[in-house]
């Protein structure tokens, strides 16, 4: 019989204490477990999709300590010692009410030969700590998912409870799961507002904090914990989430890379950069997370962007929206005068967004929410005029989102932009639960 030895899921510093030293999770040590989940893994370091500080940021607990009766235990019945595992001390009730194999499993007859520490059944589990012990928060804490949105520790349980659902059928916790991490990245343009609200809420709550004195220097900027978008776009391939991937693939693309270039790193070499890019008030990415034909898609994305956006530049004035001015004064309104729209445009539009085509990645839905505005409070515009301009804009705003997977050459998910296409097939992630 073995026991193997613990690792602290949250605190890499402890990992370094080498063989002799044992730590159970501090958050799962209840003194009335009926059970224990034993992990091997080098938590925080591998398999998490993350970097080691992305993983439970906030959380390093230093509490983690055997008990006495455990350390007792095992020195008498003499037993071998492998670092890098983690102990669990949960409920089986907890565990069946989450996941259709552990309810089974429960209700089978047990070894007499099983594995025990402190009298309770031992279970070897093959899977990353960091994993499971993302798995426990939630099956503890089952409404906690939906409270942090956009946040790169929520992705990180997410990502961990999708990981698992398949092989523990946690259908009920990966469909709440699911849902978290789709309204992240929507396929709609109303909802891909409302996660703009609140990326900019987070990242101005984040300045706020970080300019009280007894924050700085604690390297926590505006960005901090906001999730970063190669890691979702790997995680999606792996786990066949295309859904996500057209508004993950857009968030990466404009963020610029002129200062520091972003090269995917092959996952042969041993040593991975931080190469990243990122924009100050949208977040950070991490490209060493990408594979070379994400990094293919990225470029291919970027290039037809920009291609739309000069397009619209030169032709936007040809809307169908854009009509003959009909105020009664010629005088109150520039788009009276002879080829008023085309010369509206070329003056006004065209030289409103000429610097932003200098920039490495484009936000080309923020450009014409910004150009919008403008053109409906433009005083050189009848009021009539002025509606029509901001239709015009809005209407190329909603037209550039709902070509989004043909920017990147994705394959287009069902619906997109709440437009169901008949005949398409769905890519829905339940199916294959």
């Amino acid at each position: 019989m073995h026991v193997v030895m613990a690792a602290s899921s949250n605190d890499i510093s402890l990992l370094s204490g080498g063989p002799g030293s044992i730590f159970i999770h501090p958050k799962f040590d209840f003194s009335d477990a009926d059970v224990i989940l034993s992990v091997t893994g080098r938590c925080g370091l591998e398999g998490s999709g993350s970097s080691e500080s992305d993983t439970f940021a906030g959380e390093a607990d230093s509490s983690f300590q055997i008990s006495p009766k455990l350390h007792k235990w095992m020195e008498k019945e003499d037993l071998e010692w492998y670092p890098g595992t983690t102990l669990f001390r949960v409920h089986k009730c907890a565990l069946s009410r989450a996941s259709g194999l552990f309810a089974d499993m429960f209700t089978l007859p047990q070894p007499s030969a099983q594995d025990t520490i402190d009298g309770l059944p031992v279970i070897y589990m093959h899977d990353d700590p960091i994993d499971i012990c993302g798995f426990l928060i939630d099956l503890y804490n089952e409404d906690s998912l939906g409270h942090h949105p956009l946040r790169q520790t929520t992705f990180n349980r997410i990502s961990s409870l999708v990981r698992l659902s398949r092989k523990y059928s946690l259908a009920h916790l990966a469909a709440t799961a699911l849902a978290g991490l789709r309204s992240d990245w929507p396929t709609t343009f109303e909802e891909w507002e409302r996660t703009e609200l609140r990326r900019a809420w987070i990242t101005y709550a984040n300045a706020r904090t970080c300019s009280k004195p007894h924050d700085r220097g604690t390297g926590r900027g505006p960005e901090y914990d906001v999730v970063e978008p190669c890691g979702v776009i790997r995680f999606a391939r792996e786990e066949g989430i295309p859904e996500i991937l057209p508004a993950a693939f857009y968030h990466l693309s404009r963020l610029s890379s002129l200062n520091r270039p972003l090269r995917p790193v092959p996952d042969t070499e041993e040593q991975k950069h931080s190469h990243g890019c990122s924009v100050k008030g949208r977040g950070y990415a991490m490209t060493s997370a990408m594979t070379p034909a994400d990094w293919a898609t990225l470029m291919i994305g970027k290039g037809e962007i920009r291609s739309w956006f000069v397009e619209f530049r030169q032709y936007g004035w040809q809307s169908i929206h854009a009509k003959n001015c009909e105020a009664e004064d010629p005088n109150s309104c520039v788009l009276s005068a002879q080829g008023g729209w085309k010369t509206y445009w070329e003056e006004i539009v065209e030289e409103r967004t000429r610097k932003v085509l200098a920039q490495d990645g484009l936000d080309v839905v923020e450009i014409l929410r910004d150009l919008g505005h403008f053109v409906l409070h433009d005083a050189n515009l009848c009021p009539r005029c002025r509606i029509r301009a901001g239709i015009t804009v809005g209407s190329a705003r909603l037209a550039f989102w709902d070509g989004l997977p043909d920017f990147f050459r994705l394959k287009r998910p069902n619906p997109w932009c709440g437009t169901w296409i008949e005949g398409e097939p769905v890519d829905c992630f339940e199916q294959s639960i």
